[in-house]
């Protein structure tokens, strides 16, 4: 009678399971997508009961906008991932990374609410965490998370998300100073508006800079200081010959006449509307 050795199959099952990971790596890089789909569902028929698997799909589906299904494919991993051995489980990082690719699946399902919860859960795992410095991933996810509050007009709860991202005022983007002094401006908080586009300015790439001194000038508008104005949109044009242009709706449609007429006269624009 034959042994069978059960020790022997199960690493030559691992082994298996392993090349079918190793593999969708490759035919990933190479956008062979559904290759690698291929086999990672192949990698999850020998072994379903770990998460990174079903992570490793649900990306590649988000990259090709197959969104149901990759969230379907992490909605298993979290579970999975609650379950397995210690030693089976998500790092921070990639627990981290798979709560933003939910946080944009469910943005494109039009569940913003849930991409928010992702968010915070992904912040939680970081805030908890004593294993490394999160500085970058810490300010995407805020900035992020801003984001879906001010398309939900959920405008302060979105200034305390961009605010918690400025952690390090020295290493800060400036479009999130950008992003926060628009919602002060739509708030009508113009000085807070200024000081945030006036950041910016100093801290923008010079091809961005434009973006900055128009916004700051319609806050200037906002105080009823059209001179300051005007001096930020020269500032603008130095910048960007057709930075008036790129703004011509914003003037039509939310900047008074007289002051229109004020930039066409300095600058020669046309601010006419749009035929």
């Amino acid at each position: 009678m034959v042994k069978i050795n059960k020790s022997k199959t199960i690493n030559n099952k691992n082994d298996v399971w392993l090349s079918f990971l190793s593999e969708s790596s490759v035919k990933h890089g190479n956008q062979d997508y559904f290759g690698a789909i291929a086999d990672l569902t192949k990698a999850i028929n020998i072994n379903n009961k770990y998460p990174i698997p079903f992570i490793r799909r649900a990306n590649i589906r988000f990259e090709i906008k197959h969104y149901k299904n990759a969230n379907e494919d992490l909605t298993k991993a979290f579970k999975l991932n609650k379950e397995c051995p210690i030693n089976k489980k998500c790092s921070e990082d990639s627990l981290v990374n798979a709560y933003l690719l939910s946080a944009l699946i469910n943005k494109n399902l039009e569940k913003i609410q849930y991409s928010i919860l992702d968010l915070e859960k992904a912040i939680n795992i970081i805030n908890n965490s004593r294993s490394k410095i999160w500085f970058g991933e810490i300010q995407e996810l805020y900035e992020k998370k801003g984001d879906f509050l001010r398309e939900l007009n959920r405008y302060d709860e979105a200034i305390l998300s961009y605010t918690k991202a400025i952690i390090h005022p020295n290493r800060v983007n400036p479009r999130i100073y950008q992003k926060r002094g628009w919602l002060y401006y739509h708030k009508s908080n113009y000085s807070k508006a200024i000081n945030d586009f006036s950041r910016g300015i100093r801290k923008a790439k010079q091809i961005d800079k434009y973006h900055h001194f128009m916004a700051r000038g319609f806050s200037f508008i906002g105080i009823k200081k059209p001179e300051k104005a005007l001096d930020d949109f020269k500032n603008a044009l130095d910048h960007n010959p057709l930075a008036i242009e790129f703004y011509k709706d914003f003037f039509i449609n939310f900047i008074p006449k007289e002051i229109c007429d004020l930039v066409v006269v300095y600058f020669g624009v046309n601010l006419e509307k749009w035929p």
